[in-house]
């Protein structure tokens, strides 16, 4: 009996190998052009991911202390998160990877040494999408299933951990 189990618990993993969905990292990655592709789709709603914090943190290339300062002090507010297409009410689905943080370093969640470790994308999708009409979904939709990238929903009525997907298109 284990035996068999044993087979049949090989055989899903071999399958589902098999389906895993290509990421940032593999070369099945599209390229630059194929996103501006997408981007000319989707009437230019394609966003590449920064996180709203990112303009907190001196290395990155948007930092700004007066935006920093108005993203500190909304960081709490959940109409502060529903009005960008990027981020999520709750930064812990993020993997808290970019929270915004003081001018000494320390984030607005107690880590001293935040600035230090810096700003990455975490748990955020890659690209988002700021859909506002069908087709920008279903040009979406086809663009994620040519690639075989991982496509995440970001929409109210469901749990907030279901909003974000690393490595994904949004």
């Amino acid at each position: 009996m284990h035996l068999v189990v044993a087979l049949i618990l090989a055989a899903s993993g071999i399958t589902n190998a098999l389906n895993c969905k290509c990421s940032p990292s593999d070369s099945c990655w599209p390229s630059d052009d194929d996103w501006a592709s997408l981007n000319h789709t989707v009437s230019g709603r394609l966003i590449r991911t920064v996180p709203a914090a990112a303009v907190c943190y001196p290395d990155e290339p948007n930092y700004n202390l007066a935006a920093c300062t108005a993203v500190l002090g909304n960081w709490t507010r959940s109409a502060f998160h529903a009005a960008d297409p990027v981020s999520v009410d709750d930064p812990v689905w993020s993997d808290n990877s970019c929270n915004p943080i003081y001018p000494n370093g320390t984030s607005i969640t107690g880590n001293a040494h935040a600035g230090q470790q810096g700003c990455t994308i975490g748990n955020y999708p890659v690209y988002v999408i700021n859909a506002t009409e069908s087709e920008h979904i279903q040009g979406g939709i086809r663009f994620a299933k040519q690639w075989n990238l991982r496509l995440n929903i970001k929409n109210t009525g469901h749990g907030s951990d279901r909003s974000i997907n690393h490595g994904s298109l949004s």
